[in-house]
């Protein structure tokens, strides 16, 4: 299993759900806002799933040391 901080470095590095702001001739920002709330919601769900597999990791550490 991969630690906390490579797999956080990764997640920052390939996380394709949120998608980027665009900018338009004025320099402003473009979001669709639509796809970057869908984009939040998918790296929730996957931070979720790693949650789920930190947490099932420390009771069989901890069932070892008891």
């Amino acid at each position: 299993m991969e630690s906390i901080e490579e797999l956080a470095e990764f997640m920052c590095r390939t996380s394709t759900s949120i998608p980027r702001a665009k900018m338009d001739n004025k320099d402003w920002e473009i979001v669709e806002v639509g796809a970057h709330r869908r984009g939040i919601v998918e790296e929730l769900e996957e931070a979720q799933l790693y949650i789920r597999q930190l947490h099932m990791n420390i009771n069989t550490l901890e069932e070892r040391l008891a």
